[in-house]
């Protein structure tokens, strides 16, 4: 996403869920993977980038949330934790996540195809030049 000028923040990655919460703005977007959707800490959030009109995607397993009901796009994955025989739920709800995560990067890219591509390049042949480096 980078490569396309789109910043992605991991929003638990240093514990700052809140933070980046407070300072998502309406054109951003904020996306919430969680495998319940139970999250009462995800449902303050989501509730206060609501306030704010930011849009919202939740990518979960769950078929029933209350997550559900405060976000704009909702994308479920797989559920085999419900099946005693198939106990491989983090696996597979990781490589869901990655595919949706993947999915989502090759439809943004798809949406503006050229521009996208001319964008990368240019920048690629700033890199490629030398001209960033230390």
């Amino acid at each position: 996403m980078t490569k396309l000028g789109i910043f992605i923040v991991i929003a638990e990655e240093y514990a700052n869920g809140a933070w980046v919460a407070a300072n998502i703005q309406a054109d951003d977007c904020a996306i919430f993977t969680s495998y319940r959707a139970d999250s009462l800490k995800y449902e303050k959030y989501l509730e206060m980038l609501a306030l704010k009109k930011v849009p919202t995607v939740l990518i979960s397993s769950r078929d029933a949330s209350v997550l559900t009901d405060k976000t704009t796009y909702w994308l479920t994955t797989v559920d085999l934790e419900t099946m005693d025989s198939l106990k491989i739920g983090t696996f597979s709800s990781q490589i869901a996540i990655e595919y949706i995560f993947n999915l989502l990067y090759s439809m943004i890219y798809m949406s503006n195809y050229n521009e996208n591509n001319k964008q990368v390049a240019a920048k690629y042949a700033t890199i490629a030049e030398g001209a960033l480096d230390d």
